[in-house]
């Protein structure tokens, strides 16, 4: 491999290292359910399958980030687990976007979270591509 596409495939670890932190700690976060500080400004009734809801999406979400960083060390050879990932967090996105048209829009960060959730899946899937296809030419020529 040339040293070109072993700095693009450690820079892409690197970027996406640093991604997995928003949804590993904001799922981290999200464990507090309905206790979490960033609902505490809204004033919403202490409902329990709200804060069942809230829990178990957060706890997907603390798995998403997990499984980023399993990936990581082979991450030209995790396309299909990429994309799985990258997947339900474009969808997680959607749905952001959805919430958007039936409610208006979220407080700051969250209205920061929606084009991000949608956009960075797909540029990680286009990156990881590139680099897988980079270290098969490579294979082929030695």
């Amino acid at each position: 491999m040339s040293d070109t596409n072993r700095r693009s495939r450690r820079i892409f670890q690197i970027v996406l290292a640093i991604a997995a932190l928003a949804p590993l700690l904001t799922g981290i976060l999200g464990l507090l359910g309905i206790d979490n500080p960033l609902y505490r400004s809204i004033k919403s009734p202490d409902y329990v399958l709200l804060d069942s809801n809230l829990r178990f999406l957060n706890g997907i979400s603390v798995g998403l980030g997990i499984s980023i960083y399993a990936i990581l060390p082979t991450i030209e050879k995790q396309a299909s687990a990429l994309r799985i990932i990258c997947g339900v967090i474009c969808l997680g996105g959607i749905a952001r976007l959805l919430s958007l048209y039936n409610y208006g829009l979220p407080p700051f960060p969250f209205n920061f979270f929606i084009p991000v959730e949608i956009l960075a899946p797909v540029l990680f899937v286009v990156w990881q591509n590139r680099i897988a296809k980079n270290r098969a030419k490579a294979a082929c020529i030695l």
